[in-house]
């Protein structure tokens, strides 16, 4: 496999690895990568270092949710204002200097309001964070990675630290940014060592690294793909126990699922998916069911993702 050519961190560091060689991406240092964490990654790593992301990752979105549920606005608000711009990931959708859009300030507020205002939390739908991918206006694969990326940020932390210890990367005295300490429910700064590019103003600007077994390209919590997989064959195969179904038009036609995105014209993915769950539990639980079978990107797909990004 070729080495970049471009500022990655590789070529940064002198570190003369190609990214099948490296247990991080290697990811461009003046711009984002348009790859996303995805929650299923977790599961399927089955090791010790997976379960526990996995199980932070699903208590503190819990106890988001039961304060909300509680109307204790100030407990769900405490544990979303630590979800800022993760910036030091270098992935997401931004072109240029990584600049991302993270929950923080009043995007916090904004979250809290969309899920203390959708029925899904209400009704007990939602109960893991890609969920709400599904079903909650505003919600998508960026902001879901950017959340899991603040949610974890001590494990990240660890991991790089990890990475530069092996590849003799050097380290500087940085502020963390905000970590969760779940069990006493708020964010804490504390004074850590990571590596970091120097920028054109002689500051070291702060790198946490991110494993490549854990990113996708597209996440399996997108809701026009979760729609498509997963309850139009449903609709299809119980509605072509039924015969043939009336179009818009008056006609009758066999189902397929051109007649039923025919049907969902004019309504929200989202919407329709959630309407959907509320009366077909049961495609959420299967779902779920087969969320471990996430398939880890090769090194030469990351590499040329990487490597066709555009010059900065």
């Amino acid at each position: 496999m070729k080495q970049h050519n471009k500022k990655t961190v590789s070529s940064y560091f002198n570190l003369n690895k190609t990214q099948s060689e490296l247990e991080f991406l290697d990811v461009r240092l003046d711009t984002d990568v348009r790859l996303y964490i995805d929650p299923a990654a977790f599961i399927a790593l089955d090791n010790n270092w997976g379960q526990k992301c996995t199980k932070i990752i699903k208590d503190y979105f819990q106890k988001v949710i039961n304060y909300i549920k509680q109307g204790n606005k100030k407990k769900a608000s405490d544990l979303l204002s630590g979800l800022r711009e993760p910036n030091e990931i270098h992935l997401g959708n931004s072109l240029g200097p990584s600049n991302g859009k993270g929950v923080g300030d009043d995007r916090a507020k904004k979250l809290y309001d969309a899920l203390s205002e959708s029925k899904a939390v209400s009704s007990g739908l939602l109960e893991d964070l890609e969920d709400t991918a599904f079903m909650i206006d505003g919600i998508g694969p960026d902001m879901i990675s950017d959340i899991i990326a603040n949610i974890i940020r001590k494990e990240l932390i660890e991991f790089t630290q990890k990475m530069c210890k092996k590849y003799d990367i050097p380290k500087y005295e940085v502020n963390s940014g905000p970590i969760l300490n779940l069990e006493q429910e708020c964010w804490e700064n504390i004074k850590v060592e990571l590596p970091g590019p120097e920028s054109p103003n002689g500051r070291y600007e702060k790198l946490i690294l991110i494993p490549k077994d854990i990113v996708c390209r597209t996440p399996s919590y997108e809701a026009r793909k979760f729609n498509n997989d997963n309850i139009i064959p449903l609709i299809v195969e119980k509605e072509f126990e039924k015969g043939f179904g009336r179009l818009l038009n008056g006609s009758l036609k066999p189902y397929t699922k051109r007649t039923i995105k025919d049907r969902q014209k004019g309504r929200s993915i989202k919407s329709i998916n959630r309407d959907f769950i509320k009366e077909n539990p049961e495609v959420l639980l299967e779902y779920k069911k087969h969320r471990h079978s996430f398939s880890r990107m090769s090194d030469e797909e990351i590499f040329k993702i990487i490597d066709e990004l555009p010059a900065v």
